[in-house]
């Protein structure tokens, strides 16, 4: 039987998007490949960041202590209380070089949302950690801010103007997302009394987070 000039054309149509369909998800199962770590050491992570990193009176075991216990990797914790992402790119660098771990493990900008630094310094900072990174074989795992609430929430809306951009530089450099604000939610719950450093549920929180990435 005859198609008419308009059945054919639909049937073009719903053979084009069932073509359009197959490609776009044989795209979505590709794996990209893993990353070359040359003599850098796999069972091993090196955590920067500042004081949600360091540990505090706040939480009784800091996150990355937390995921060597989840992880059965060992995670070196070169956390620094009080220090902003844009004054930390060279020492993270260093480290990078020194440790050769597998993993760098990225959790920078509360201070500098604090002290009011521009949210895209603050990124092209932790941009450059991640390229540092690279440069040294290592995978890097890039972490989104956690929300601050309480007395701290005055800043939130740094926040909220850095995380996009982190997700973007992620994005951008292949780096590994730990999202801790779509993790943390709202924070209820989370944080101590100065709703900026994690509780226990919190710091925990972060550590399963980042297990995820690395294992």
């Amino acid at each position: 039987m005859n198609c008419s000039g308009s059945c054919c054309a639909h049937a073009g149509i719903l053979l084009a998007a069932i073509l359009a369909l197959s490609a776009g998800c044989e795209k979505k199962d590709e794996k990209l490949a893993p990353q070359d770590l040359g003599d850098n050491n796999p069972n091993l992570c090196v955590a920067v960041g500042d004081s949600i990193t360091a540990g505090s009176e706040l939480a009784a075991t800091p996150w990355p202590a937390r995921l060597a216990a989840l992880t059965g990797k060992q995670v070196v914790n070169l956390g620094v209380p009080g220090q902003k992402a844009v004054s930390a790119v060279g020492q993270v660098s260093a480290a990078a070089a020194a440790y050769k771990p597998g993993y760098l493990l990225i959790l920078y900008g509360a201070n500098d949302v604090i002290g009011r630094v521009d949210p895209l310094a603050i990124a092209g900072s932790i941009r450059a950690m991640v390229q540092a990174a690279r440069a040294n074989q290592c995978v890097p795992v890039v972490a989104t801010l956690t929300p601050m609430i309480g007395v701290h929430a005055v800043f939130q809306g740094g926040v909220s103007a850095l995380n996009p951009w982190i997700r973007k530089l992620a994005a951008e450099e292949g780096a590994i997302l730990v999202d801790l604000e779509a993790e943390f939610g709202d924070g209820e719950g989370l944080f101590n009394a100065d709703g900026l450093h994690p509780n226990d549920a919190g710091t925990q929180l972060i550590a399963l987070a980042f297990a995820d990435a690395v294992d």
